[in-house]
């Protein structure tokens, strides 16, 4: 579920100093979340998680200005407005993490979001106001724009504007198979000079990370690459790694970095669900090799061009190369409607513990959206000692729409066991 939050500034002050750290904070090339409080207006019940955007209002320049996610239950206090404080009004608050927020002449316009979001209240009395997943997907990528597609300089993805190693490593294990599915190349290993891969599964051949490094710098600089340019097994693994890249399409044969404005036209297509990636195409893409098309994309939607994140489950904040972009049902079972569905599928799972220690089922989300352990795993001493301060949390990718993942995860891979010492939040 995603809702707006208002700010008037006729009412209530945010600009200034603290409005332009706040803007400063969340943008440049290693962005940072920012912690905040905000009244919720009409909406009284919100969920951990929820995404929200902050509408400004009134007659000077109004339009969306941040968008982040509910940090917190919402709570009752005293009135954001003085004299109806003192009068023992209250309101109703939630603390929110602002994942960017855009200068005031940066800003989504409102008559903009009028033309292309569609049938939304933009002029409301206050916050609460609900989006749908679709309206929500639309507002994000106009809010996340750039300069257009061949112009300027474009944001690089968090864990690729660092450097090629760090994308390298992240794709370790990553198969290029031909048409016919036949294995070309397989990545074996990463170091800070070279990559090793076998190939066709036989050969173990070096490349050197200069030409990785020389294309991220390239698109950094919104400059673009040939696609068909090179040939033999480096280009096509070149090739291969920089379409991983959030934000990363091929673009009249030409591989790009960019972020369209949401009415932009690509290939004769127009930008629908987000800006890296067209959920009507086949997930599995051939360009030499056969690549799980929707990965950038989860990615993006998690992390967008943050350098650090919060691992769902431990509910820690870890540098995004820590965090993987974890399927709640596994891809291989899910049909080709949930793999698509971006929003809900996916949750960011920390490489410490949490990701292995959902897939195998040592750890779940009830249906009310609290962590819980196998208490088969709480027998082992050292796992015990992992999820001791991570069971009876609150799960930050759970919400209505998905549950149903979770649900069939606690079906099918949680592990049943005794109910653990001390009465945690365990399976009986």
């Amino acid at each position: 579920m995603t809702f707006l939050l208002t700010w008037n500034p006729a009412k209530w002050a945010y600009e200034g100093d603290e409005y332009k750290r706040h803007v400063q904070q969340t943008s440049g090339p290693h962005p940072k979340p920012v912690e905040d409080h905000w009244s919720t207006g009409s909406r009284t019940k919100v969920e951990l998680g929820e995404r929200v955007f902050l509408l400004r209002q009134g007659a000077d320049r109004p339009g969306v200005v941040a968008m982040g996610r509910v940090n917190s239950d919402a709570r009752l206090e005293p009135h954001w407005d003085a004299e109806r404080a003192a009068a023992g009004e209250t309101a109703h608050f939630v603390d929110v993490v602002w994942d960017r927020v855009l200068d005031i002449d940066d800003r989504v316009p409102t008559a903009e979001l009028e033309a292309e979001v569609g049938s939304v209240h933009w002029h409301p009395q206050g916050g609460g106001t609900s989006l749908t997943d679709e309206q929500a997907a639309a507002v994000e990528a106009l809010v996340q724009r750039g300069e257009p597609l061949g112009g300027g300089h474009s944001t690089m993805a968090a864990e690729a504007s660092e450097d090629a190693v760090d994308l390298l490593r992240r794709l370790l294990g990553l198969e290029l198979r031909d048409r016919d599915g036949r294995l070309l190349l397989r990545i074996q290993a990463v170091s800070p000079a070279m990559v090793q891969v076998s190939v066709n599964d036989r050969e173990l051949r070096s490349m050197g990370l200069t030409p990785f490094e020389e294309a991220l710098a390239q698109l950094g600089e919104g400059e673009s690459i040939d696609v068909a340019a090179g040939r033999g097994w480096q280009a096509a693994l070149l090739r291969a790694a920089l379409l991983t890249v959030p934000g990363v399409r091929v673009v009249g044969g030409q591989i790009v970095l960019g972020r369209p404005r949401a009415d932009a036209d690509v290939d004769g297509r127009t930008v629908g669900y987000n800006e890296f990636f067209d959920v009507t195409r086949p997930l599995d893409r051939a360009a030499v090799a056969l690549q799980r098309g929707e990965q950038a994309a989860l990615r993006a939607g998690l992390f967008s061009t943050r350098s650090h994140g919060r691992c769902a489950l431990c509910r820690r904040t870890y540098p995004v190369q820590f965090l993987r972009a974890a399927h709640i049902k596994p891809r291989s079972v899910c049909s080709e409607d949930e793999k698509r569905d971006l929003t809900n599928i996916a949750m960011a799972a920390c490489v410490f513990g949490c990701d292995a220690l959902f897939e195998v089922g040592f750890l779940g989300v009830d249906d009310t959206g609290t962590v819980v352990a196998s208490g088969g795993a709480m027998t082992d001493a050292a796992i015990a000692s992992y999820l001791d301060p991570v069971v009876g949390g609150r799960c930050l990718a759970f919400r209505p729409p998905s549950n149903g993942y979770f649900a069939w995860h606690r079906d099918n891979i949680f592990r049943a066991g005794a109910v653990c010492p001390d009465e945690r939040s365990c399976s009986p």
